[in-house]
């Protein structure tokens, strides 16, 4: 669990992570905040672990197992509301983004 970041964002990024991977499994994924790598990993909580308490705002690519592209997210993890701000426009993230809110 995120100490800093909010229970229900915390939610809403895991779901949109877990539909990447319910949609591509092998799936990796590079998380960049607004200066850096922050970490490329395929965990789920090691994930949320390296973003909580960091940027405002984080960008997740999303690479399948040939290090293809599938896509990007933006996220804001600590807003009130909307936090995924913006995505790639193709039909994964069009998919995950569609699981994601049924999450």
């Amino acid at each position: 669990m995120a100490e800093y970041i909010p229970e229900n964002n915390e939610k809403t990024i895991r779901n949109l992570l877990m539909s990447c991977k319910k949609a591509v499994p092998g799936v990796v994924f590079k998380i960049w905040d607004t200066e850096e790598l922050v970490i490329k990993s395929s965990d789920i909580d090691e994930i949320i672990t390296a973003i909580d308490g960091g940027d405002e705002e984080i960008g997740i690519n999303v690479f399948d197992a040939t290090k293809k592209s599938l896509g990007w997210f933006g996220i804001l993890p600590y807003e009130a509301e909307d936090i995924i701000f913006d995505n790639s426009a193709n039909a994964f993230c069009d998919r995950v983004m569609a699981s994601a809110d049924k999450g």
